[in-house]
C-alpha cells in the first residue's frame, strides 16, 4: 500500500517536472523570439534612415552612398539568440 502510495506520488512528481521544463524551454524560446524581433526592428530602422539620407535631391539614389550603407547593413545584421 505505501509502495504504491510512493509510486504514484513519484510518477505524479515526474510529470509535474516534465510540465515545468516545458514551459521553461517555451519562454526561454518566446524571450529569444522577443529579443530578435527587437534586434530586427531596430536593424530595420536603421536601414531605412541610411537609405533615406543616402536619396539625392532628385529621389534618385547615390550609389556609392549605397554600396557604403550594403557594407555597413551586412556588419550590423545581429547574432540570433542562442537557447
Amino acid at each position: 500500500q505505501d509502495s504504491h502510495h510512493l509510486d504514484v506520488h513519484s510518477n505524479l512528481l515526474k510529470i509535474n517536472l516534465n510540465g515545468l521544463k516545458r514551459f521553461e524551454r517555451a519562454v526561454k524560446k518566446w524571450q529569444c523570439f522577443h529579443h530578435d524581433m527587437k534586434n530586427f526592428s531596430q536593424w530595420l530602422t536603421d536601414a531605412e534612415q541610411n537609405l533615406a539620407r543616402a536619396q539625392t535631391g532628385t529621389r534618385d539614389l547615390d550609389q556609392a552612398k549605397i554600396k557604403q550603407y550594403l557594407k555597413l547593413f551586412g556588419a550590423g545584421l545581429f547574432e540570433p539568440c542562442q537557447l
